[in-house]
């Protein structure tokens, strides 16, 4: 998979505005979970989150 195949129309979310990073993380999940069968949003969350917390990913903050 390449980035143009994550980052489709139907992922991204333009001019919102979330409090901390951990809505960030879960906008992000609810988009991602949103648009594939079968994938549950709590999991792409704890994803997210693990992954984060392995080093910052940037996301959220510009």
């Amino acid at each position: 998979m390449n980035a143009g195949e994550l980052l489709s129309p139907d992922r991204v979310a333009c001019g919102v505005r979330l409090a901390s990073k951990k809505r960030v993380l879960e906008m992000a999940s609810q988009l991602l979970a949103a648009s594939v069968e079968n994938l549950s949003q709590g999991e792409v969350f704890d994803s997210l989150l693990a992954r984060e917390r392995l080093g910052s990913t940037g996301l959220g903050w510009l």
